[in-house]
């Protein structure tokens, strides 16, 4: 899933990157059978939900980048809570957290210049916002906790326990993650 998001993410996604993908794959593991279930969340085959695993909801948010401007902040924030634990884990941290900011900080600009009135109490959550989104730029997805957290607050979005505990670790604070976390 990590290839597919960054190719989406540098806008070199398509059908045709999928099928060559999948030949590619195909060749060297002598089977797509781990890949298929990616390639079909990504094309909206299949019905995607949140107990799914993480690969095929970071799969099934590809099909955001190409309408970004029809994300509500609420689902703007799931999307990129999935984009953060991706990049998280990832062994291609370095290729992808670049581009995951970037579209972070451009997509919280993109709703605090025209989703404003969708935020709850515009005045007082869009400078936090305005802050998350200049502490990613500059810190990397370490300070994302910060943006989500703020977006959150605007959007009126319960962060579950894990989900903070995850947004814990990646700021760096396992003291706090380990406190929150029930399921460690």
């Amino acid at each position: 899933v990590d290839v597919m998001l960054m190719l989406a993410l540098s806008g070199r996604w398509t059908p045709n990157t999928a099928r060559e993908l999948r030949e590619v794959v195909a060749a060297h593991c002598k089977g797509d059978e781990l890949l298929e279930p990616l390639l079909d969340a990504a094309s909206g085959a299949v019905a995607v939900d949140g107990s799914m695993p993480m690969p095929v909801l970071v799969a099934s948010s590809l099909r955001t980048i190409t309408n970004e401007q029809a994300l509500s902040p609420r689902d703007r924030i799931l999307r990129d809570l999935y984009w953060m634990y991706q990049a998280a884990n990832s062994i291609g941290r370095r290729a992808l957290e670049p581009l995951i900011v970037k579209a972070l900080a451009d997509g919280w600009r993109h709703v605090l210049e025209h989703q404003r009135f969708a935020l709850s109490m515009p005045m007082r959550c869009a400078p936090a916002i305005e802050a998350g989104i200049m502490a990613v730029e500059q810190q990397g997805i370490r300070a994302a906790p910060q943006l989500i957290e703020a977006a959150a607050e605007g959007a009126r979005v319960d962060i579950s326990p894990q989900w903070r505990s995850i947004l814990a670790l990646l700021a760096g604070d396992a003291v706090v993650a380990a406190a929150q976390c029930n399921w460690c």
